[in-house]
């Protein structure tokens, strides 16, 4: 008889399963990928709408820290043509009270090919200004951009969509997916049945979407990656 799961902890195990996903899927197409929860479910002709959602990482994020920890435990080094330029200083960030309504509420998770971390990325657009000072000060790790240039975002992206942001070892996904349920169900106090949304896609290359807001719930686990149709991304396979 299988026991009882708390629906806390299923949903923390599930995110984990999908994040180990989105890895396989990044490795499988060799682009960077997105991967989103939302509260809101899209209506038919919306899916351009949700790129407002990946703005933050469309500036490529090197995905690095540096003197991080490596997997093996060791400290991470870089050679210096792989560090991020930090040049990301003189931009202006808007002044208190200037902040734009939260547009939405969403999570989401960046995967940048050929790097070892995922990014939990929470741009302004739906982390308000209290609830990322709560972030920082109460959940080690995270970190806003602005104040880490070598994590790696464009002054551009900093200025428009100044994230804050926490980086894992695709290993890490259980953290990450704890988390994500700390910045869900205490931070944005979501109750923990409240349907969620899932989109995901690849950046570049076929640009394949995976999912395009379907109902986290009906979603399972393992399946196939979801782009087993689409020939560009045969072709990738087979060259790899």
């Amino acid at each position: 008889m299988t026991g009882y799961e708390p629906p806390r902890a299923r949903f923390r195990r599930r995110v984990a399963e999908e994040l180990l996903l989105m890895t396989q899927r990044m490795q499988s197409v060799h682009s960077d990928c997105f991967w989103i929860l939302s509260l809101d479910a899209p209506t038919p002709g919306e899916s351009d709408s949700l790129k407002v959602h990946t703005s933050a990482s469309r500036s490529r994020p090197s995905m690095l820290v540096l003197n991080n920890v490596s997997a093996d435990g060791s400290s991470a080094t870089y050679p210096p043509h792989e560090l991020p330029h930090s040049g990301v200083t003189g931009y202006e960030l808007p002044e208190p009270g200037d902040q734009e309504p939260l547009r939405s509420r969403f999570v989401q998770c960046l995967f940048g090919v050929g790097k070892p971390y995922l990014v939990l990325d929470l741009p302004h657009q739906t982390l308000g200004r209290s609830e990322a000072e709560i972030l920082l000060r109460e959940q080690a790790g995270f970190v806003r951009a602005a104040d880490q240039p070598g994590i790696g975002y464009g002054p551009k992206s900093i200025k428009e969509n100044d994230p804050v942001c926490r980086q894992y070892l695709h290993a890490d996904v259980e953290q990450a997916a704890g988390d994500l349920a700390y910045v869900l169900f205490d931070l944005y106090a979501l109750d923990v049945t409240t349907p969620l949304f899932q989109t995901a896609a690849s950046f570049e290359g076929c640009a394949c979407w995976y999912e395009r807001g379907v109902a986290f719930e009906t979603l399972i686990y393992p399946r196939p990656l979801g782009n087993e149709g689409c020939p560009r991304c045969r072709k990738t396979r087979r060259d790899a």
